[in-house]
């Protein structure tokens, strides 16, 4: 099966498939104007967009990258990433979010990162997951093969997504 979390379940044998890639994203208007007046002052001025049930809040990003005396609390909270999506689309705030969520926004432009210069904040979050005595059947391997291959062709792909937008610096997230 697959599994999404910081790490992989306990008791099974995993194999992480996918990276995810962290990065604050909105609308390419909100960028602009970001860009003018430089990054601390434009989170200070911009609505932060929260998706409740994500793995790397605002508070864990904004002290990774230097961004202090900033409430991080504040702005609108979703329980669905979609949700949070189309909200950054419609220009309602700066949203942190997985480039594997939003690969067709940033990919169709609808969605830019804010800063793409501070990279993405990455960390393994997609585990290939069974019973470890399951590991030498036929199916599995089979199984197995198959989606590791889909996974490097999209990992390939989120990152040739990334560089072009001049996200170029990833930057492992440690889980202690």
């Amino acid at each position: 099966e697959l599994r999404y979390g910081l790490e992989p379940p306990p008791g099974l044998a995993a194999k992480p498939l996918i990276t995810d890639r962290v990065l604050p994203i909105c609308h390419p208007r909100m960028a602009q104007e970001a860009n003018q007046i430089g990054l601390k002052d434009a989170l200070r001025d911009m609505r932060l967009l929260h998706t409740v049930k994500a793995q790397i809040t605002w508070r864990e990003w904004l002290l990774r990258n230097g961004v202090d005396a900033l409430d991080d609390g504040h702005g609108l909270k979703f329980d669905r990433s979609s949700m949070s999506i189309r909200a950054a689309q419609d220009k309602l705030g700066v949203l942190l979010e997985t480039a594997t969520l939003t690969m067709k926004e940033l990919q169709s432009g609808d969605l830019v990162p804010l800063a793409p210069e501070l990279g993405t904040l990455c960390f393994p979050t997609y585990w290939l997951c069974c019973p470890p005595r399951h590991l030498n059947r036929r199916a599995v391997k089979n199984f197995a093969d198959w989606i590791e291959d889909q996974a490097a062709a999209h990992e390939k792909e989120k990152l040739r997504l990334l560089a072009s937008l001049g996200c170029v610096q990833h930057n492992a997230y440690a889980t202690d």
